[in-house]
């Protein structure tokens, strides 16, 4: 199951696909790929906290802020909703309602969460590199991994590109596919953080808020 879009409907996390930046391409040794992928978590992702800013430009122009807190920890911001998870139960608030929808959180290979959008990389089927120039000129990395097999699949997606600035390994752009749905999400910034705080991660409702508990 792909992740859709974090409204009340579906708790999937709908990053990724398209055609990769115009450039010209370098082929690059397996172990290469792996080493940028693995300086590109060391920098911004391992230690399971960061925070960062996006676009969603696959169906419409939404933006929002997303804050990793470890494990399965997460927060997404989308102006008027929000959806946060503690690792057990996931809220979904819509403040322009005043309603949360609550539901047991289930992890798993089968669903593609936040936590896991930039760590699952090269667990199974094959990862390589190439390098690109976009239409600026700014020299990128683009990792594509790719499933081998039904059972290499993650969240049912087949294929994901992500784009890193060459000289930052800062991400740029996530692209993925799973053979049939397109997805195109756009980065503008990231950090890793010391430790996010945990009032981040848990919700209680205020008075007058709506709430249908499905768990």
């Amino acid at each position: 199951m792909v992740v859709s879009h974090w409204t009340g409907r579906s708790l999937t996390f709908a990053l990724f696909v398209c055609a990769l930046t115009a450039g010209s391409f370098v082929s690059a040794a397996a172990t290469e790929a792996d080493d940028v992928y693995a300086a590109f978590r060391s920098k911004y992702i391992d230690g399971g906290n960061a925070v960062l800013q996006f676009q969603d430009v696959t169906m419409t122009a939404l933006s929002g802020e997303l804050t990793l807190g470890g494990g399965d920890r997460f927060r997404l911001d989308l102006g008027a909703r929000a959806v946060i998870c503690d690792g057990k139960t996931v809220w979904n608030y819509d403040s322009l309602g005043s309603k949360v929808v609550i539901n047991t959180y289930k992890g798993g290979r089968g669903v593609l969460t936040p936590a896991a959008m930039f760590t699952f990389f090269a667990q199974k089927g094959e990862l390589a590199l190439t390098r690109s120039a976009s239409s600026t000129g700014a020299r990128m990395y683009v990792l594509e991994w790719n499933a081998q097999d039904p059972d290499d699949s993650y969240a049912s997606l087949q294929k994901i590109v992500l784009h890193l600035d060459e000289s930052t390994l800062q991400p740029l752009e996530v692209n993925a596919s799973d053979g049939i749905t397109q997805f195109h999400w756009r980065i503008s910034g990231i950090r890793k953080l010391e430790r996010a705080d945990d009032s981040l991660f848990s919700f209680t409702p205020d008075e007058g808020t709506r709430v249908i508990d499905l768990r």
